[in-house]
């Protein structure tokens, strides 16, 4: 070694650069091409994740409303994870460093040529203008007559060869490699910027793939004995008291073995995964030939000098060779490589042979002495080196011939129409790319890449069918795992589950512990209703590595979410990986199903589009944590789910989001968010339906009705249930018995029972009261007494014998005459609830807020003063919390308690009236305190206006919005709203508001 190292160390100083350089680019061409063989099939296919999420229904909560309990329903998503290629990429930017690397090669191999003698020359001449023919110049310049260019190009190259045998055959390597250097850049140079074609550098590359494919045989050919023969110099190392012979036999027999067990097992005669790579042994035959041609100088006399001129040739065609392998392995051109691989294969097996006979034949008595014969291997004494070349020669073409020779011909064509299909695809040429492409499948049978490249094709253009053939075609000689996976998945789209799983326990023979291949056929199997053999097969791939195993565990959640086999969503958290969101969303969705709140955090977006994965995540986080998100959040995910590029998900997360603002009391936007999922999503009914009922949880039933309408137009299915309520709660009581007649005749045993009570509840005459049920008695208190019938109310109310139905029938009262102004009455009625036990918590908060919500409005009346802060301390002595969907109830308390500090009150206020307009108590509070506090009686009337357009049938709204529209002078608006507000109130106390009206309002 320390011989061999002495050539970079001695000799010219401008040499031994160019000696280096030229090193330093083979091993680094070497390296790459080692790298891609292994990185193969990437970068030209590259795993896809493929996020499925499958809804799964989530009660979200029972809305109550009289003596019915309507069901809040949403989804909650439940996240699989699958895998499959990518589509097929053809990088431009291999082509251009293969083509850098080629020419760098070409450039020191016609610098050689030109110091090669006269018969040499002329010989090395017709392999320069077979490289100029391989570069088909006239494609870049149709206009040219044929071979024209060609020829030109070829005199052009020839030119400095000729200077340099006729006018300066001194010259030393250095001037001749910045000549050649000079001439073929500037040759590529003036043919990239004149042509009109597209790409010319990427077409030039793929012009020099002939030379290329001519090169790398030679060069295999000339390094193949190399591996033995550094066994010999191992041996010779050793020391003389060995027998080298013995040792010699040993290690050639092991190497010779291995490759004929590599050989055989392509023949599958068995299986043979430990061989040598015939990359790696190129890389260390080109690596041992750089210092081996040296002592070859009587081999190479008359033709070149062995040291540097052989040097610096073995790294130029080591450099194209590593180069063409590198290039063709990373552009996945698989006729190619599979050509290269068969030949390695061949070329050291057939020589190998017959370099041991040369051994033996030569130097077995030296080596029997324990003699040291590295330095005279190529001295032979009785089996002339050129018998070796060529008995080599003949054993390997007998190899290509018993392989039948056609077939590596062949694939070297169609890798050739290959990569110029590359081209055309690169240069936006589809037409000629799908043309070159069908011309290289019929050469190169079956070859992968343009079996895929078509298939794409085929799905572009919707030709399933077609797409499944080529698929199958591609499978056949050199199959991957993302080609599986891909053919996989279009079965399944297809529904062909039986026919995916066959493909996929075939490719399991290939890639033996596939998790990708495993974790596919877990979600075929669950696809099947075979549960038991989905979770075996997860099972199976979560023990591999990479992301196919990480999935695997993601399949094995979601599995037991769908079959609900999760006991404890909360403790399961914490034993997981919560970086990993398909995880942490599937968990979700299990507490979702249970109506579990688990404490995880907010996690914002990486990037303002959206995965699959966090946007399920974001989903089931929403609906988990509902109720309890902050005002900052729902902005940032509401830009987030505005952008284009989540489309995808928006009706789900406006949904969501929607939900989860609504809850924490910011109604305001939650609605907003839900008539956005109606009007751009496709499950309309299921948005409206739930608009209405909000609409009735905030005291609007008017406004619930017009929702419910739609929902009930687009047929979804719970509207029709949810309407007859509705019909009820707005005082339309005939077409609400219609509504439950209908209902009760389609109906299940429940729906009957709820249809007969209300019909008897909604038609009954007062005088058959005593019929009723307690429950039917309590339905007929809500929905039939008015708030003028005081008599009827006292004289049947103690009728009602459950506590709980008496005291919610008083609340209701209240309830009905606070809201329709009746403060009087209102305060009078609720203090019949007074020692009346009664066994409901949420009856006994209703009944506490109603209290807090009559005396804040007699302090806003101004009939009380000082109590409401008294009464609010109490009230949390006891433990009274507001709901987060109460909060705009407490901001109202605390702005009318903040007094006389207008500021902290200001801000409470203007709280209500962004967030939540149907509340009523702030919103008429808030216009109070513009026209006291500020004197601004427009900023008080457009509060109420803006109210009043969200909620157009509140009696005290338009009571409040009358009175400020007739102090604006706005008389015309006034008499709109009076005319509104007829029909809601008892013609006596109708009368009595208006009369109290400045007398130019029109009246009725």
């Amino acid at each position: 070694m320390k011989t061999g190292l002495q050539l970079w160390n001695t000799g010219p100083d401008g040499q031994r650069k160019i000696l280096m350089i030229a090193g330093s680019l083979t091993l680094m061409a070497a390296v790459i091409a080692l790298a891609s063989v292994f990185y193969y099939p990437g970068p030209s296919l590259k795993w896809e994740p493929s996020m499925q999420d499958q809804p799964m229904e989530t009660s979200l909560e029972r809305i109550a409303s009289g003596p019915y309990s309507l069901e809040l329903k949403t989804n909650s998503y439940v996240v699989w994870e699958s895998w499959a290629g990518s589509t097929f990429q053809v990088h431009g930017f291999v082509f251009i460093v293969f083509g850098v690397l080629s020419a760098a090669g070409l450039i020191m191999l016609l610098s050689l040529h030109s110091t090669l003698r006269r018969f040499n020359f002329f010989t090395g001449t017709g392999f320069l203008f077979f490289t100029v023919a391989g570069l088909r110049p006239e494609v870049l310049f149709p206009a040219f007559p044929a071979w024209s260019l060609t020829v030109l190009i070829f005199l052009v190259w020839l030119m400095p060869g000729l200077f340099f045998q006729y006018r300066r055959p001194e010259a030393d390597l250095r001037k001749r490699l910045w000549t050649y250097s000079s001439v073929i850049a500037g040759t590529f140079v003036l043919l990239m910027i004149f042509t009109p074609a597209a790409r010319p550098e990427i077409y030039l590359s793929v012009g020099l793939l002939p030379v290329t494919l001519l090169i790398l045989p030679v060069f295999l050919i000339l390094i193949a004995h190399e591996i033995p023969a550094g066994l010999i110099s191992i041996i010779g190392q050793a020391g003389s008291d060995r027998n080298g012979f013995r040792d010699f036999l040993i290690l050639i027999s092991i190497y010779l073995i291995n490759l004929f067990a590599l050989y055989l097992s392509d023949l599958k005669w068995f299986e043979w995964n430990y061989g040598i790579h015939p990359v790696l042994l190129l890389l260390i035959s080109g690596i041992l030939s750089m210092w081996g041609v040296r002592f070859q100088q009587k081999q190479l006399e008359g033709f070149m000098n062995a040291e540097p001129h052989g040097v610096l040739m073995m790294s130029a065609m080591g450099l194209i060779s590593f180069s063409g392998i590198a290039f063709f392995y990373i552009s996945g051109n698989d006729a190619l490589f599979s050509t290269f691989r068969d030949l390695s294969l061949y070329v050291h097996i057939g020589y190998g042979i017959v370099f041991t006979t040369y051994i033996v034949s030569n130097f077995s008595p030296l080596l029997l002495r324990g003699v040291n014969v590295s330095k005279v291997l190529y001295q032979p004494t009785v089996m002339p080196f050129f018998t070796f070349r060529f008995g080599g020669l003949v054993a390997t073409l007998a190899f290509i011939f018993y392989n039948i020779w056609q077939r590596p011909v062949n694939d070297a064509i169609g890798g050739y129409y290959n990569a110029l299909a590359g081209y055309h695809k690169i240069a936006g040429d589809q037409t000629f790319s799908d043309g070159y492409l069908k011309i290289a499948a019929r050469y190169a049978y079956h070859n992968h890449q343009s079996n895929v490249l078509l298939a794409e094709r085929e799905l572009e253009a919707g030709n399933a069918d077609r797409a499944k053939v080529y698929f199958r075609n591609a499978l056949e000689r050199r199959p991957t795992e993302q080609t599986y996976l891909s053919l996989v998945n279009l079965l399944e789209i297809n529904g062909k589950s039986l026919e995916s799983f066959t493909y996929l326990k075939d490719g399991l023979k290939k890639f033996p512990g596939s998790p990708y291949l495993l974790n596919a056929l877990g979600l075929t199997n669950y696809g099947m209703n075979s549960p038991d053999s989905a979770v075996w097969y997860f099972q199976k791939a979560a023990e591999g590595r990479g992301k196919g195993s990480r999935s695997a565990e993601i399949n094995i959640q979601a599995l037991q979410t769908r079959e609900q086999m999760i006991t404890d969503p909360d403790s399961l958290l914490k034993t997981s990986d919560r970086k990993n969101l398909a995880v942490t969303a599937n968990i979700l969705a299990v507490a979702n199903t249970r109506n579990q709140r688990i404490a995880t955090e907010f996690i914002p977006p990486a990037d303002s589009v959206f995965t699959d994965s966090y946007a399920a995540w974001l989903n089931n986080w929403l609906i988990n944590n509902r109720g309890y998100i902050s005002e900052e959040v729902f902005k940032q995910m509401a830009v987030y789910i505005e952008h284009p590029e989540n489309r995808e998900y928006a009706e789900a997360l406006h949904v969501a989001l929607g939900i989860a603002a609504y809850k924490s009391g910011f109604v305001n936007q939650g609605t907003e968010q839900l008539e956005k999922a109606v009007f751009t999503g496709e499950d309309k009914g299921r948005h409206n339906n739930m608009l209405a009922l909000w609409m009735l949880e905030q005291g609007a039933p008017e406004v619930a009705v017009r929702y419910n309408d739609f929902a009930v137009q687009q047929e979804f299915k719970d509207a029709a249930l949810t309407r007859a309520v509705l019909l009820a709660e707005a005082g339309r009581i005939g077409e609400s018995i219609i509504a439950w007649d209908t209902l009760g005749r389609k109906g299940n045993s429940a729906i009957q029972f709820l249809s007969d009570l209300s019909k008897r509840a909604l038609g009954v005459q007062p005088v058959l009261f005593d019929n009723l049920s307690d429950e039917e008695r309590y339905a007929f208190f809500r929905y039939r007494l008015k708030p003028g019938d005081s008599v009827l109310f006292k004289t049947l109310i103690n009728k009602i014998s459950n506590n709980d139905l008496k005291v919610k029938a008083i609340y209701d009262r209240a309830f009905k005459l606070f809201d329709s102004g009746l403060q009087d009455e209102a305060i009078r009625v609720y203090r019949m609830t007074e020692g009346i036990p009664i066994t409901s918590e949420k009856l006994f908060h209703d009944i506490q807020l109603l209290e807090l919500r009559i005396l804040a409005e007699s302090e806003q009346t101004g009939r009380n003063s000082g109590n409401l802060a008294e009464l609010l301390k109490t009230r949390a002595n006891e433990n009274f919390v507001f709901n987060p969907d109460e909060i705009a109830f407490r901001k109202y308390f605390e702005a009318l308690t903040a007094l006389p500090d207008t500021a902290a009150a200001a801000r409470s206020f203007e709280w209500i009236e962004r967030n939540n307009l149907l509340c009523t108590d702030g919103i008429i509070g808030y216009s109070g305190f513009l026209s006291a506090q500020r004197k601004d009686p427009l900023a008080s009337y457009s509060v109420l206006a803006r109210a009043l357009h969200r909620n157009p049938y509140s009696v005290r709204l338009l009571k409040a919005y009358i009175s400020s529209a007739a102090v604006m002078g706005f008389l015309d608006y006034a008499g709109d709203a009076i005319k509104s507000l007829q029909d809601k109130m008892e013609p006596a106390a109708f009368r009595e508001f208006i009369a109290g009206l400045p007398p130019a309002i029109n009246r009725p």
